[in-house]
């Protein structure tokens, strides 16, 4: 098995029917739910938006007391979720399609070799004696596991235990294929999440500093009063691209949109801000925000209606 390989992707747009900014799940995310039974550290996945069938699916592993064997297995979204509360999608900043082609393919070898099964205490086990583990040298591998070695196969980095062992330290080590480093991935639970690993842990539930997996989804964009200002402020998704913001004021009146003039939209990481600056006190305004996705000549637009009536 190489470090490298092209792979098919589906990318899905993200809709906006509510007035909130929403990412459609999309290939090569890692997704959670709550734990079951005795479970209070969750449960994790590699999502494909269209391998389960045509539809959405989820490569998990479950636990010992599954019937029908304890391998990785590729089931429906509906299926991962088991009545359970989804706990949301990540995946890292900036990674490409192909990327994601690549985690996707890394779950589905795991998914193909019969002799892996599930392990409680411990995120991977291995027969490996070179420098990195292979999909056919895992003997055991827990959920958490999955998203980890599918990731981090693929050079793309998810957790790394402290360097000092103490919270004060910096992540280091991140990659579970590599042998030396495996066992540092070793330690179940929430508490330490410097030192313990867990799908609670991996998703940023024990705290941030320690992964570096960002949340999918993006909070409502908010407009704001503020010296007889509106201030509109937004994060971008992290499949938003490379590409142009436009923002657009609508008069709830008239229903005619009109481009934000001397505003100058502002932006530091994923968080984004813009003043409009040329409004009338006692009149209604919402906004439309569109981005124009220049990644692969796609075109991702995102339509916020928010009254902003101001007494």
């Amino acid at each position: 098995m190489c470090r490298a390989t092209p792979a098919c992707l589906s990318l899905s747009i993200f809709l906006s029917s509510t007035g909130q900014l929403a990412l459609a799940q999309v290939s090569g995310n890692a997704v959670y739910r709550e734990g079951g039974w005795a479970n209070n550290l969750d449960h994790a996945g590699i999502y494909c938006s269209d391998c389960y069938s045509g539809n959405p699916g989820v490569y998990e592993i479950r636990g010992y007391w599954w019937q029908g064997g304890d391998g990785v297995e590729l089931r429906s979204f509906t299926d991962f979720l088991d009545g359970k509360t989804d706990l949301g999608a990540f995946s890292l900043s900036g990674i490409s399609a192909a990327q994601r082609g690549l985690i996707v393919d890394t779950a589905d070898d795991l998914d193909q070799d019969p002799d892996i099964t599930y392990t409680l205490g411990d995120c991977l086990n291995h027969e490996a004696t070179g420098d990195y583990v292979t999909v056919d040298e895992i003997t055991d591998i827990r959920c958490d596991g999955v998203v980890e070695y599918s990731y981090e196969w693929n050079n793309l980095w998810v957790w790394g235990r402290s360097d000092n062992g103490q919270s004060s330290g910096t992540p280091q080590h991140h990659d579970i294929s590599r042998i030396e480093w495996v066992e540092e991935h070793n330690n179940l639970g929430g508490d330490q999440p410097w030192f313990e690993l867990s799908p609670k842990v991996q998703r940023g539930g024990s705290g941030t500093a320690w992964t570096e997996l960002l949340s999918v989804d993006i909070p409502d964009p908010t407009v704001q009063r503020l010296m007889g200002r509106n201030v509109i402020t937004w994060q971008r998704p992290l499949e938003g691209g490379n590409g142009f913001w436009h923002v657009y004021r609508r008069d709830d009146i008239s229903d005619t949109f009109e481009k934000l003039a001397n505003s100058a939209i502002i932006g530091s990481g994923r968080s984004f801000i813009v003043i409009d600056r040329d409004i009338e006190r006692n009149e209604i305004y919402s906004y439309r925000i569109e981005h124009v996705n220049l990644s692969g000549g796609s075109t991702i637009f995102e339509v916020v209606d928010l009254p902003n009536r101001w007494q």
